[in-house]
């Protein structure tokens, strides 16, 4: 039977699925393992995919005219014309800046393109936002801020790549359980690979860790800087990147200076020892990778918090290694 390849809509990892139609007239949901992201791994809510297809979902448009009316069948061109009646009044009438859109987080980049042409190049209003544009904003402006670029350093080739994967404010195995089953295969089959997950919570990503950091709420930036403070003093730098591709080092050294170890201790509510295991492991790895989700994103900090986990890899010279 013909096999229909999709992607999965909910997280945004963006998993292959291959969804084969079976005797009962239902469908079955596996994992695509030419995908690159997923690899042919699913998790049970791409699994379940279909269950939105099923016989008694909404298969054409319903419309009414006012709201004490009950909803009537109607064609695509009808509502079609509804639509664009209603935006033309609203246009004509109010303004284009009367009219917006709110894209999802599921969105591709085709599906954004051409929302954005209809919305900013045939209406004439800017007024189109998306979930995955506010709930990254400030790694957008951290990243901006520090490299001048709003686009991630990374991909998700270098899950196999890292030598200590730094995971901060995020239930990785439960939220995005394929990037961290990658991650976790990789680094179960490479003792060497450390993996430091920060954050207050005993959760499933953090008991498999080598190192968990359950530090106190809002004391990113501390720990971030205490880690700093032992890499300058043990001299773990790369002096040369530093020089051609940073600036105000000095600036930043000044800043870290007060973030001893028993100060960002005590601040984070972590041990001496811990600290210190945090950054030898940070010291002896050669390609950290930084991944972190909205325990960063959506702090009232949170650009300072990117800024200064960026600054970790700035003056390890580990920024876009191969």
């Amino acid at each position: 039977m013909e096999t229909i390849k999709t992607l999965c809509p909910y997280c945004g990892v963006g998993c292959g699925l291959e969804v084969v139609p079976d005797k009962k007239q239902s469908w079955k949901v596996r994992g695509d393992r030419n995908h690159p992201s997923s690899q042919g791994m699913v998790c049970i809510k791409g699994a379940t995919v279909a269950e939105s297809i099923r016989s008694d979902r909404l298969l054409y448009p319903m419309m009414r005219d006012t709201l004490d009316q009950p909803f009537r069948r109607a064609s695509w061109d009808e509502a079609l014309d509804a639509i664009v009646n209603r935006i033309q009044t609203i246009r004509s009438t109010t303004g284009p800046d009367a009219l917006c859109v709110y894209g999802s987080g599921q969105f591709v980049t085709e599906d954004y393109y051409v929302a954005q042409k209809l919305m900013k190049g045939c209406l004439g209003t800017n007024n189109f936002d998306a979930n995955s544009r506010l709930c990254m904003s400030s790694a957008v402006s951290g990243y901006v801020q520090s490299f001048g670029s709003d686009g991630p350093p990374c991909c998700y080739d270098d899950l196999e790549l890292t030598d200590c994967a730094f995971i901060v404010g995020s239930n990785t195995a439960e939220c995005h359980p394929i990037v961290f089953n990658r991650l976790a295969k990789y680094h179960k089959k490479n003792p060497n690979v450390k993996m430091i997950v920060v954050d207050p919570r005993r959760t499933p990503t953090a008991e498999a860790a080598d190192l968990h950091l359950a530090i106190k709420p809002g004391t990113d930036i501390d720990l971030f800087n205490g880690i700093a403070y032992l890499l300058l003093r043990k001299r773990a730098i790369d002096p040369e990147f530093i020089q051609d591709c940073t600036e105000n080092f000095s600036a930043f050294a000044e800043v870290i200076s007060s973030y001893t170890p028993d100060f960002v201790a005590s601040r984070c509510g972590i041990s001496v020892s811990d600290l210190e295991t945090a950054a030898r492991y940070w010291e002896q790895s050669q390609r950290v990778l930084s991944l972190w989700s909205m325990g960063i994103n959506q702090s009232s900090e949170g650009t300072a918090k990117v800024r200064s986990l960026i600054n970790l890899h700035l003056m390890t010279g580990q920024i876009g290694k191969p």
